[in-house]
């Protein structure tokens, strides 16, 4: 169990004890640096129990009399320690439109996905709100999450809030143990579940080539990008002339790689490229397209093809993976096309690979003429 440094231990002695606990508290350090602790007891003068939970209020009494904790919070609130947590840690609203707008990160602060996440997950904590953090256990905790039904991201995001609350509150002598680390997850399995598209799914999409979101998904399905790759995509990283573009946002493997692009989506893009536009896919109000507006187009359009509860928009990444794998593609080229790490050292230093490589890669695949070819994928 996580316990702030400085503020002691339990200890169960051995044998059969009718009070087998006590608490031993940090009363000094020696010149090493190792603390020095002793037995303590309680207001009553008592020092063995019969209970755990017995010493652990003894060493929260002692500590807090000694100067321990901090006793200025130590009535704070659920509410009032997320609150503090917050204010330092998540981007504020104007902050997180601007991280939307332009992908900047905020120094110090968490990432927009996480803060949303963890913002989420406070708000199924409402119950606690008012309980003083200190007095809430484990149990509080784990029913609030096993009462939960939802996706597998927004179930850990809930232990990780705990998590991160536990790590500030013990950092400011709030409190002298957590729970985060010890609550258990339960979550949807079929989260999880995912399958490429089918070639006949691709071919379903090309019939509406010309519509915005079959462009869009015809552009990820040949070059294997993230939508919100994509959606920043700048047209100063945009070589028409040479037919590629060079992106990436997420990891240092992925920032600034080179895709060629493939035949058959360059006059896709040409429809929508605009030098004097900053990024390829422009509204009419001259705003970038939003993913959260790109979300609702996405969700009609598969509707409309009665696809919307079999794909999802990252499905379209796992499409041109497993087809160039099908084809026989080289390693270190898909890895380099996705912005993937290659997992072998001396195949990313010394098996660096040339554009015309990369653009064969590309090349390889051909869902149109597989169209009429029946395929069932695993969901992994």
């Amino acid at each position: 169990m996580k316990r702030a440094n400085g503020t002691g231990t339990i200890v169960k002695l051995k044998g059969n004890r009718r009070k087998p606990w006590f608490a031993k508290a940090t009363v000094g350090y020696k010149e090493n640096g190792q603390p020095i602790q002793k037995a303590v007891c309680n207001e009553k003068g008592e020092k063995y129990f019969e209970s755990r939970p017995e010493a652990e209020e003894t060493l929260i009494w002692w500590n807090k009399n000694h100067g321990n904790l901090n006793v200025n919070k130590l009535t704070y609130t659920f509410k009032q320690l997320f609150d503090e947590w917050s204010e330092i840690f998540i981007p504020t609203k104007e902050e997180r439109k601007r991280m939307r707008k332009t992908h900047e990160t905020i120094k110090g602060k968490l990432g927009l996905s996480n803060s949303m996440g963890l913002l989420a997950a406070a708000k199924k904590f409402k119950s606690l709100y008012n309980r003083k953090y200190s007095s809430i256990k484990k149990n509080d905790f784990q029913q609030i999450i096993y009462s939960t039904d939802g996706k597998k991201t927004k179930i850990v995001d809930m232990r990780n809030l705990i998590m991160k609350l536990d790590d500030y509150a013990l950092g400011e002598d709030i409190i002298i143990k957590g729970y985060g680390s010890l609550l258990e997850v339960e979550y949807e399995e079929s989260d999880g579940q995912r399958a490429p598209y089918t070639y006949d799914t691709i071919e379903r999409i090309w019939q509406h080539e010309g519509e915005l979101i079959a462009d869009i998904q015809l552009i990820l399905l040949y070059t294997g990008m993230r939508i919100e790759e994509l959606l920043f995509l700048d047209t100063a990283s945009i070589n028409m002339e040479d037919e590629y573009w060079i992106c990436g946002l997420k990891t240092e493997a992925g920032k600034n790689r080179l895709i060629p692009l493939h035949h058959e989506i360059v006059p896709i893009v040409k429809r929508y490229f605009n030098k004097d536009n900053k990024y390829l896919f422009m509204m009419n109000n001259g705003e970038r397209l939003y993913y959260d507006k790109y979300r609702i187009m996405y969700v009609e359009f598969m509707d409309n093809l009665h696809l919307k509860d079999d794909y999802t928009t990252h499905e379209t990444r796992y499409t041109f993976r497993s087809e160039l794998d099908r084809m026989g593609a080289d390693d270190r080229c898909m890895d380099l096309l996705m912005g993937h790490q290659s997992g072998n050292a001396g195949n990313k230093v010394y098996n660096q690979k040339t554009f015309e490589e990369l653009k064969a890669t590309i090349e390889l695949i051909n869902y149109r003429k597989k169209k009429h070819e029946k395929i069932t994928y695993l969901r992994a």
